[in-house]
């Protein structure tokens, strides 16, 4: 006997529920022996206002002042985690529940006989595919979310380390006010608005470097173009008679006139054989347009 539609649906998505529901137990953190919770509950005094006040007597102001910054430091760890643990929880659920749910929908679409309840179940099938690829293209979990995290723990390590050097320092130097505006900054740093503006000034200032270096270098000139060809043909005249036949006098000759060039450009430099072709492509290379470095190289392949 055939199930009709309407409870075979009611039972295939019955049974999608339970496999999505089995398949959430991927975890990518493992559990912690104690929850976030409990440990948040036992650092809540460093926010009570009181906290802030410097102790009567018993405790010294420089370890008050790095204790409460030190607990603040651990609660705001302790929600980051759990921040991070959200979004990995977030990917996993995401891509399995519409794997599960597509499988299960084609499945059934293959096994089931009537051809209108095939085409509604390729239909729901393909519906899933479609929001699971409007998904993917956002890209958000599976790319631009690791980067992001990514940002956040620089961002968040540097804070720190700014922090940990102002703890070394007297309370008169550093008071707990100002050590508590960084704890802040710590805490806004692990954010998802802090890191695409650190990410944005950092793109800003590559490009502002980059820039500045575009300008200092200078565009060849046709006659410095025709120079540095000159130079480069010289020294392959040289170097290809003395690669040829190293012992003849042709060989002998190209590389006491290399040696002599190279004794101009670096005048301590006793290299022998290849090593000297080698220093001498070296100091061409280092040749810029309208450099020093480029009228040396010039001038010397030029003296007979």
């Amino acid at each position: 006997m055939k199930l009709r539609l309407s409870n075979y649906l009611k039972c295939l998505f019955l049974l999608i529920i339970l496999l999505a529901v089995g398949c959430a137990a991927l975890k990518a953190y493992p559990d912690r022996p104690v929850s976030v919770d409990d440990q948040l509950r036992n650092l809540t005094w460093c926010f009570d206002p009181s906290s802030e006040k410097p102790p009567e007597s018993g405790v010294g102001l420089t370890a008050w002042r790095n204790e409460v910054v030190n607990c603040r430091i651990r609660a705001i760890d302790l929600q980051f985690t759990s921040f991070e643990q959200s979004i990995a929880r977030e990917n996993i659920g995401l891509n399995t529940g519409a794997d599960i749910a597509v499988l299960g929908l084609g499945a059934a679409t293959a096994l089931t006989g009537g051809a209108g309840t095939k085409s509604i179940l390729g239909a729901i099938s393909g519906g899933v595919i479609g929001t699971k690829g409007i998904i993917d293209k956002d890209v958000f979990y599976s790319k631009t979310m690791p980067a992001l995290l990514t940002q956040m723990e620089a961002q968040r390590k540097s804070q720190l380390v700014k922090i940990r050097n102002g703890l070394k320092l007297p309370v008169g130097t550093y008071p707990l006010s100002e050590a508590l505006i960084d704890v802040e900054e710590y805490f806004k740093a692990g954010s998802i608005p802090a890191a695409l503006q650190g990410i944005i000034e950092q793109a800003g200032a590559t490009g502002r470097d980059a820039t500045v270096e575009l300008k200092r270098i200078q565009p060849a000139s046709v006659i410095e173009v025709e120079q540095i060809g000159t130079v480069r043909d010289r020294f392959n005249t040289l170097y290809q008679a003395w690669k040829k036949a190293p012992d003849s006098d042709s060989g002998k000759k190209s590389l006491a006139d290399a040696k002599a060039i190279l004794k101009k450009l670096q005048p301590d430099n006793t290299s022998d054989g290849e090593a000297v072709f080698v220093a001498l492509d070296q100091e061409i290379q280092r040749s810029s347009p309208g450099s020093e470095q480029f009228k040396k190289v010039r001038e010397a392949f030029a003296a007979k």
